[in-house]
């Protein structure tokens, strides 16, 4: 009982806290500023100087508005302020683009460093957006002749960062930046994001890919890509993303330098390795104790319990037995558990003296199953009862196969016939054609679309992982039944306790409000 009590404390207490406790963080969000993202460059072309500003409109500035209060710019020659009022961008104004406002001051003085910020008054409250900071007048080389500048100019991504891909075998880098103020949705001017990457912060800075408009992450605003082209591992690189507006290029910061590695272990999957090693722990715990002469309930499986008797009646009769094997070679899993069964089979025919026919569509499959029948008479004690004709092969024809057997099955008439192994369309063909002559079927496959065929036509029917638990149900060797014991506690009862648990968890965040939803997701998120 106390042992009961630990498991449980265990399984619903501490395991959910290690998966917790062992899950990767998520990686600290972009710089995020609400409402605005204020952002300022020195106005391209413009050989006077002056500074334009763009900043993501709050909620209600839409066309669809009747009205919305005027944007105030702020401007200080300090951080801390004081900011004096410079100008207004009314709601009648031309907007920049559909979630976008741009505002030129031109009254600045070459070499003068300037802070920014915009303030609005929604419904009596006032809305400040970040101080942006400090960014110097510059004006154009002198001698140049005056370039007329469009009133909306092109404003490049910012926060880009760089960073090595995590959970991979190196030879790739991440990066993600804050949308440009002139990423809008199904904008035609706004044609997406070149990004170039260089061996130093000086250049030559060469194009290695391109994305188009829009967001990876729309919570943090942001657009997420990996750079996997020609990356050496341990190398610096340096980058910038040019967003393309307009016929116009704006350049986001460089950024470097980062270089990518392989990493050694896959930190998002945490929770598989806990997982996995309950699983092995479950089995090795039942081994032991099978080892120790301790009695192992196994839930008895009706195909299996009648083997005994199916064998008796063809004994009776004095008809042969008919096994198959299925259609597969001996590459495929379904195919060695068929013939893990055939080993019992064949060793109560030898002690009964009853004849058993095995025909094959695969060599090797002849080959094994040869060995196997051979060896259980002798270890049945009789092996001169044995000869190879009781294996032998048909075709790998799929058809001509199943028409070769239903011919047998026809002309021999057995009294009991086994399906073991992979089938496919000849299912129904084989298992109606022994239905017909009143034989006793039992049939046993993990191919999820012939089980109802065989439900329907055979007397008993392995379903899916009763095919592989055969051979423990059958030989109950120690190893073989731990294993066995191992996998339906630690593989489905454990799982399914904490699937039951984190989904009660989920619910109850989900009615309260709780950030512990989000939690769950991470831990179970595979990166």
């Amino acid at each position: 009982m106390a042992n009961k009590v630990a498991s449980g404390i265990f399984i619903i207490v501490i395991l959910p806290f290690l998966i917790w406790l062992i899950h990767k963080k998520p990686q600290p969000p972009s710089v995020s500023y609400p409402p605005y993202d204020l952002t300022a460059v020195l106005t391209p072309y413009d050989t006077a100087g002056s500074v334009t500003l763009s900043w993501f409109t709050l909620e209600g500035d839409d066309e669809a508005a009747a009205y919305f209060p005027d944007y105030r710019i702020l401007r200080s020659q300090y951080q801390q302020g004081p900011f004096e009022e410079i100008g207004t961008v009314s709601f009648d104004v031309p907007r920049s683009t559909q979630i976008s406002r741009q505002f030129r001051d031109i009254a600045v003085v070459a070499g003068g460093d300037y802070f920014y910020k915009v303030v609005a008054e929604v419904d009596g409250e006032i809305i400040e957006s970040n101080v942006f900071g400090p960014i110097t007048a510059t004006p154009g080389p002198a001698g140049e002749e005056p370039i007329e500048v469009p009133d909306i100019i092109a404003f490049p991504p910012t926060q880009l960062k760089a960073y090595d891909t995590p959970n991979d075998n190196g030879g790739s880098i991440t990066l993600e930046w804050k949308i440009s103020a002139s990423d809008a949705a199904r904008s035609e001017r706004f044609k997406g994001y070149d990004i170039y990457r260089g061996a130093s912060p000086d250049g030559p800075f060469e194009k290695v890919g391109e994305t188009t408009s829009g967001v990876s992450d729309s919570e943090r605003q942001v657009k997420i890509i990996a750079d996997g082209r020609d990356i050496i591992n341990g190398v610096e690189y340096y980058y910038y993303v040019a967003a393309k507006w307009n016929g116009y290029e704006a350049n986001s910061e460089i950024f470097g330098p980062v270089k990518s590695s392989q990493q050694w272990f896959h930190t998002g999957r945490g929770v598989s390795l806990v997982l996995l090693g309950l699983l092995i722990g479950s089995i090795l715990y039942f081994i032991n104790r099978a080892k120790a002469g301790k009695e192992l309930f196994i839930r008895k499986i009706g195909g299996l319990e009648a083997v005994d008797e199916a064998v008796g009646r063809a004994t009776e009769m004095g008809k042969a037995i008919f096994y198959v094997p299925g259609i597969q070679d001996m590459n495929n899993m379904q195919t060695i558990a068929g013939l893990t069964i055939l080993g019992r089979v064949a060793r109560l025919t030898a002690q009964y003296e009853t004849k058993l026919e095995v025909p094959v569509s695969r060599s090797l499959v002849m080959v094994a199953a040869r060995e196997i029948v051979k060896e259980s008479y002798l270890n049945a004690g009789r092996p001169d009862f044995y000869n190879d004709d009781i294996v032998y092969y048909l075709t790998d024809d799929q058809f001509g196969y199943a028409a070769g057997v239903d011919g047998l099955v026809i002309r021999k008439k057995p009294a009991t016939v086994f399906y073991q192994g992979a089938f496919f369309a000849e299912s129904l063909i084989l298992a109606e054609t022994g239905n017909s002559i009143g034989a006793i079927q039992i049939a046993g496959t993990a191919m999820p679309a012939q089980l109802p065929f065989f439900v329907a036509a055979c007397d008993y029917t392995l379903i899916g992982e009763e095919l592989f638990a055969a051979s423990a149900y059958l030989s109950r060797e120690p190893k073989l039944l731990g294993s066995l014991k191992g996998q339906d506690l630690g593989g489905k009862l454990i799982f399914l306790s904490l699937a039951l648990i984190f989904v009660i968890i989920a619910t109850l965040g989900a009615f309260t409000g709780s950030e512990i939803v989000d939690t769950i997701q991470r831990m179970f998120n595979v990166n």
